[in-house]
């Protein structure tokens, strides 16, 4: 069964998974970089697409302008949502690096050279604390 075959139904749902991925790889790391703007500008014209879309239609057509494709992308942009209030991207992440990470901070020496990925995180500086 196929939910559509209208390109531009397909179009935007790809956009809003995508949209969804990057918040979900933003949302992963500590605080807040200069993508996370370019993140909320993407999101905010895919919203205005969705609005233009459903405005588009004539009034008559507006209550059964929610077509079946349509709730796609609504439940991938609340899935987002959901993950990045319960912090769930941040907390696999560092799930998923924590073995590494322990093992490099057990293994740390002053004159140690620290860019380089560590699991999944990328380490610029270290700071050896004695105890």
């Amino acid at each position: 069964m196929r939910l559509t075959r209208n390109p531009l139904a397909l179009l935007f749902t790809a956009a809003t998974g995508l949209a969804s991925l990057l918040t979900l790889i933003e949302a992963s790391t500590p605080g807040l970089s200069y993508w996370a703007l370019a993140l909320a500008l993407y999101w905010l014209v895919l919203a205005i697409a969705m609005a233009w879309f459903v405005r588009m239609l004539g009034p008559g057509e507006r209550r059964r302008a929610w077509k079946p494709w349509m709730f796609v992308p609504v439940a991938l942009a609340l899935g987002a949502v959901l993950l990045v209030k319960l912090d769930a991207p941040l907390h696999a992440r560092f799930a998923l690096s924590e073995p590494s990470l322990e093992r490099y901070a057990r293994s740390v020496r002053d004159d140690y050279d620290s860019r380089r990925w560590w699991g999944l995180y990328w380490v610029d500086d270290v700071e050896k604390i004695p105890g």
